[in-house]
């Protein structure tokens, strides 16, 4: 007999220029399990704290967004790729995800 659980495809999700502030916590119990690149580029983004369950997400793009230097990343096990080019982020202090190899800070500004 063969294997009776579902096998779920690796989820790839772009939220780019929503004028979201995070995800809707319905889309968060859907794909937490599989979301793996998250984009949100282009967002009202602000506190990182929505994505505390998405515990595959392995690329975060937030390009674009409101992001500060007090800002905590949540720990994501899997992260391994961060973006957070043009924020207000002054200072970027050691990461709580020490798995994080890529991180990108083009052009962020303190205001």
């Amino acid at each position: 007999m063969g294997d009776a659980r579902k096998v779920q495809k690796p989820v790839r999700l772009s939220l780019a220029y929503r004028g979201l502030s995070g995800l809707p916590p319905d889309l968060v119990d859907q794909c937490r399990l599989t979301l793996v690149e998250l984009d949100m580029s282009n967002n009202k983004v602000s506190d990182l704290r929505f994505l505390v369950d998405l515990c595959v997400l392995e690329t975060l793009v937030l390009d674009n967004n409101l992001v500060t230097s007090q800002v905590k990343v949540p720990y994501l096990p899997q992260l391994h790729t961060l973006w957070l080019n043009h924020n207000r982020i002054e200072n970027l202090g050691k990461p709580s995800n020490e798995q994080v190899v890529y991180i990108c800070l083009f052009v962020c500004v303190c205001f």
